[in-house]
């Protein structure tokens, strides 16, 4: 298989999964305005250099091509239904209609997310927040929520970066196991925090018999993103970062 064909196959990839609207549509985004330029680059040479900066505009091409590599011969499976969420981190994909659980995302902008803080996160303030239905293959326990990401200490440059801008699904953990220690290496955390508003950081350190945490930022500038602590009686509600949306409304799974 030709990289010219591997090229051609991961845009058909991205066409069906909204990614991208066309051909041409992956081309501009990949700074070709021209589409009969994009078009004689397609049938050139790939060059490492028109790799790299492939993999820099769509961070699913390294999932995908190592996927479809490793699969190659098996032609009778396809590509979409090899990759799950289960496996992948960052792996675009809505969540499927056939899923049957349906669950409840309460969507918090900038704005309501200042009134909840201002008011301690109170319950009925929640409850008023607007919502969206999404659908799981399992009946998962506890709230889920939306909030967007802000400025670049999550941004370290990998696949598993947050942006500036993304919207982030927050699957609630319960206070009941608060005093529990936290899967620290699986999941990335929103603390809503009751001087700090929404923190979202790693968890470097986790003492769980007296609930401090500290925090870490995934940007290695660490002169400008410290590692700093706080702890969980300073916060209302903490939450695992689950999924991250980031352009056109698809997600990638983290």
């Amino acid at each position: 298989m030709s990289d010219q064909i591997d090229i051609k196959k991961f845009i058909s990839y991205l066409k069906g999964i909204g990614r991208v609207d066309s051909q041409a549509d992956f081309g501009k985004q990949l700074g070709y305005e021209n589409e009969a330029s994009f078009s004689r680059k397609l049938k050139s040479n790939v060059t490492s250099k028109f790799i790299n900066k492939i993999q820099s505009v769509f961070p699913e091409y390294n999932i995908w091509f190592a996927n479809n590599n490793a699969n190659k011969n098996a032609n009778s499976i396809d590509i979409n239904e090899k990759l799950t969420i289960n496996d992948y981190k960052h792996r675009d994909g809505k969540f499927p209609e056939k899923k049957r659980f349906p669950k409840e995302v309460k969507i918090i902008t900038a704005k309501s997310g200042l009134n909840l803080q201002s008011n301690y996160y109170a319950d009925e303030l929640i409850e008023e927040l607007e919502t969206r239905i999404i659908y799981l293959d399992h009946d998962a326990k506890g709230r889920y929520f939306e909030i967007d990401g802000e400025g670049d200490s999550m941004n370290d440059g990998s696949v598993d970066a947050i942006l500036d801008g993304d919207k982030l699904l927050l699957r609630e953990i319960p206070r009941i196991y608060w005093k529990e220690k936290f899967h620290i290496h699986k999941w990335d955390f929103t603390f809503f925090h009751y001087d700090r508003g929404f923190i979202t950081k790693r968890i470097k350190e986790h003492k769980v018999e007296t609930g401090d945490l500290l925090l870490s930022s995934r940007n290695p500038d660490k002169e400008l993103y410290p590692d700093f602590w706080i702890n969980l009686k300073e916060c209302a509600i903490v939450c695992n970062v689950c999924e991250v949306r980031r352009q056109r409304g698809v997600y990638y799974s983290l």
